[in-house]
């Protein structure tokens, strides 16, 4: 993985040795397989110069009214690394881009190896981003590596994606059941959700721009980093952020999942009373007994970094009001 560097020497990254053996490569018959050339572009000329009758934009000049749909972005952020290294706020980009870094070596996301033989990278790219305070000021500077999941071959880099969430009318079921109870309902996030989960696939990624290897490891054979954990863009992310949170309630809270919604987990609290536990990628719900409710969040946050809202006010579009003075 990426040691940790001092911003002002960012562009110069040592080679840290590799914690696990360099694995095998996988069958040679998938690593020959053929890519499509137009894989992962868009090539679609459909919407080209097409008109829609149902637009604002009005051209009155014709007999019979004509009208056009356009679009057009306007955007200051930025696009490519070189920019945000030579750009006016270069310091605070390198200071966003070391974060991340220090991040992914803390998670222990990677670690660099030599590439084995028949395999292919994926590549990866910088995405920045301004998040804008109430009057237009920046706030924080974010920078994020992502994986470009479109550069995945399908029986290489990934094979199931899907990844379950809680159906709408489970929640509306589970909601009127705590209404007719008085049962709490409250609401927390897990922080960088998506980076918790384990890879099973033998995964490569091209080294990201910024990091410079050591003179001595750049001989003839390519190094890339090998994928331990999640990584944003990646197809099977929310797969693998899904199977580990299974596996904890189930294996360590003793949840049990719901046979009709593999969402939903449920378990009978201290008092005799069910306590569900509901899951929408990264936010979780709980509805049932207060102290079970306190529980579940302390066995929860010592296995993920969990972030406490409190009583839930909205959850799926849904806006949640609930009057804890009436409650019995």
């Amino acid at each position: 993985m990426f040691p940790r560097d001092s911003p002002e020497d960012l562009n110069v990254i040592h080679l840290r040795p590799p914690e696990i053996p360099e694995p095998a490569p996988q069958e040679e018959v998938y690593a020959q397989r053929p890519r499509r050339q137009n894989g992962g572009k868009f090539t679609s000329k459909r919407f080209r110069n097409e008109h829609f009758l149902s637009l604002a934009i009005c051209d009155c000049n014709h007999t019979q009214p004509e009208y056009s749909a356009y679009h057009r972005t306007i955007t200051s952020e930025l696009t490519r690394y070189s920019d945000a290294l030579s750009g006016p706020n270069s310091q605070q980009w390198k200071q966003a881009i070391h974060e991340e870094l220090d991040s992914l070596f803390d998670n222990k996301t990677c670690v660099i190896i030599t590439l084995p033989s028949g395999r292919t990278p994926v590549k990866c790219k910088w995405v920045f981003r301004e998040k804008k305070g109430a009057a237009g000021e920046t706030i924080p500077y974010k920078a994020r590596l992502v994986a470009k999941g479109f550069t995945q071959q399908y029986g290489i880099h990934y094979l199931e994606t899907y990844a379950p969430v809680v159906k709408i009318a489970s929640l509306r079921i589970l909601l009127a059941i705590a209404a007719f109870n008085n049962y709490e309902i409250h609401q927390g996030d897990i922080k960088s959700a998506y980076l918790l989960g384990q890879l099973i696939e033998e995964i490569y990624m091209e080294i990201p721009d910024g990091v410079h290897l050591p003179a001595a490891s750049q001989n003839s054979q390519q190094q890339v980093c090998r994928l331990r954990r999640g990584l944003y863009g990646l197809k099977q992310l929310g797969r693998i952020w899904n199977k580990a949170w299974d596996k904890y309630l189930i294996g360590k809270c003793q949840f049990k999942r719901s046979s009709e919604d593999y969402a939903v987990y449920y378990r009978t609290g201290n008092q005799g009373t069910p306590l569900w536990s509901l899951i929408l990628v990264d936010d979780v719900l709980w509805i049932g007994n207060p102290n079970d409710i306190r529980a579940a969040k302390q066995e929860l946050g010592e296995r993920f970094p969990l972030k406490d809202r409190g009583t839930a006010h909205f959850f799926l579009g849904m806006k949640i009001t609930t009057y804890p003075h009436e409650r019995k």
